[in-house]
Parts: C-alpha cells; sequence; structure tokens
C-alpha cells in the first residue's frame, strides 16, 4: 500500500480505470473524522464499479436512507452485485445514524435493485486492505 495512488473525489465524481473500467464516487450517510476538531469536514462514500456491462456497488459504512439508495438506482439503473455491512448495528441507539441492520441491508439491495446480495462486514474488509 505504501506505493498505492491515493486521491480525493467528490460524491458522483468518476474516474475511468481503463476503456471498459469506471469507477464513481457515491454518497454513504455516515459520519466523518480525521482529527480531533474536523467533524464531517471530509465525504463518506461508496463506491459503483461498471466493468463493461456489469455493476458492482459497495456501500462501505452507511445507515439507512430511502432516498439516497432509491436515487443511486435511479441514476444507475438495476445493480449486479451489491456488497452489504450486516455488522455493528447494536446498541440501535448509538449506530442507526451510521450503519444498517441486516433488515436494512436488503432494503438497500431491494432499493437498488440488486441481483446478487453479498453481505460483509467492515472490520474484514479494512483487513484485508
Amino acid at each position: 500500500m505504501k506505493n498505492s495512488k491515493k486521491q480525493e473525489a467528490g460524491w458522483y465524481q468518476e474516474y475511468n480505470i481503463s476503456a471498459d473500467i469506471r469507477v464513481i464516487f457515491l454518497a454513504a450517510r455516515h459520519w466523518g473524522r480525521r482529527g480531533l476538531f474536523d467533524f464531517n469536514k471530509t465525504l463518506w462514500g461508496s463506491f459503483l464499479i461498471i466493468v463493461d456491462d456489469s455493476k458492482m456497488f459497495f456501500s462501505g459504512d452507511t445507515a439507512y436512507d430511502e432516498k439516497l439508495f432509491k436515487e443511486i438506482h435511479h441514476e444507475f439503473g438495476n445493480i449486479d452485485i451489491c456488497l452489504l455491512p450486516i455488522g455493528a448495528y447494536s446498541p440501535k441507539s448509538v449506530m442507526e445514524t451510521s450503519h444498517i441492520t441486516p433488515e436494512e441491508a436488503v432494503r438497500i439491495f431491494n432499493d437498488l435493485g440488486g441481483k446478487i446480495f453479498i453481505p460483509m462486514h467492515m472490520a474484514l474488509m479494512i483487513y484485508l486492505l
């Protein structure tokens, strides 16, 4: 990871990796913080990866937001593969503004017109990176 390229992005900013691979940074419902005094000064997001005609959505950490996910579906159509988190949702009073329950993950999958649902846990994804 030391030599990997990093780039900041705004929501709906698109990167063409090659002629047939597009990566689009999309919104997510979460808070952001990098230091003590920068609460919500950075964007938290999800990604849509389009390879040829196949679309894969990676939500990252997010709370449920019907308008947000239906807007993504409206903009990009049905999503072939949806990677959605199913952990870190309890206690609800603390987690509901930034994480989803397994039931909400299914709602997002349906809002996106998903074809394949891959449940995940963010801690595993961070470890793999």
